[in-house]
């Protein structure tokens, strides 16, 4: 009885933890987590990348270097396959976008872009001056700067009920 509510408590628990992804171009931090549990962390340097993993608080270090051309064999051309009628009908993928957008929540949006077009970031300037407010901060600027950080978070038992109402939807 007491390993079966120990396992219910742990199933629990691994639901109720969050999930972080983190990017912020400006800092070079592209971080990956599931908090307590696991971790990815990838650091961009001249020569590679540098990739830290953590599993339960033991970290392992690995570095990649650059794509170095190989001699690639030739593709083998595939024999094309047969056209499937889609499962499902086009009204419905926004009510899945939907369902699993909620699942998601934004901790931190801060966009500081410049599209390069000056009569484009003219009209962008108020549309982004007039949606920023609180967590999420969006710019337009005119140096020609581009920069993005972005903190999402979830948890694994919302992405199960998201999931379940997609495949509920799906079925209808």
């Amino acid at each position: 009885m007491w390993v079966l509510l120990v396992l219910v408590l742990l199933f629990g628990l691994l639901l109720w933890l969050p999930i972080e992804v983190e990017i912020d171009t400006e800092k070079q931090i592209y971080v990956a987590r599931w908090r307590g549990i696991f971790g990815v962390y990838v650091l961009p340097e001249e020569e590679g990348w540098n990739w830290f993993f953590r599993l339960f608080g033991w970290e392992i270090n690995r570095k990649t270097g650059a794509a170095k051309p190989a001699n690639q064999p030739v593709p083998k051309k595939k024999t094309p396959a047969a056209k499937r009628s889609p499962s499902f009908l086009l009204q419905r993928i926004p009510a899945v976008f939907r369902d699993l957008l909620r699942a998601i929540r934004i901790g931190r949006l801060h966009v500081n872009w410049d599209t390069g077009d000056f009569v484009l970031n003219a009209w962008l300037y108020p549309a982004f001056r007039r949606a920023s407010c609180g967590k999420r901060q969006l710019f337009i600027n005119f140096s020609g700067q581009q920069e993005l950080a972005i903190l999402l978070y979830t948890r694994l038992g919302l992405l199960a009920v998201a999931a379940v109402r997609v495949l509920i939807t799906l079925k209808k």
